[in-house]
């Protein structure tokens, strides 16, 4: 389910990046710019915030909605919902 979130984000932001030529939202990790978007949303999920580049270019509003709704979506309920998933196993293996 993280994967699927992760490649619906990364979506967003390829093509947001591809439509706005002025700017570069994502960083270049490995010149592949698909990659790149890959990696991008897997350093959020991670907590490293790469948004230097979000405050220039046209669509930094919308860049900023995307990434604020990302980081909540991704950080904060899939992972508690990862750690709840371990601890209700845990429960159950001392039970």
């Amino acid at each position: 389910m993280l994967v699927i979130i992760m490649l619906a984000f990364a979506n967003f932001f390829y093509v947001i990046d591809m439509g706005d030529k002025k700017s570069n939202y994502v960083g270049d990790y490995t010149g592949n710019h698909v990659w790149n978007v890959f990696l991008e949303m897997y350093l959020l999920s991670l907590g490293n915030f790469n948004i230097g580049g979000y405050t220039n270019g046209d669509n930094s509003d919308i860049i900023w909605i995307f990434f604020v709704i990302a980081s909540f979506i991704i950080v904060v309920v899939f992972m508690n919902l990862l750690i709840s998933i371990r601890g209700n196993t845990l429960g159950d293996v001392q039970a």
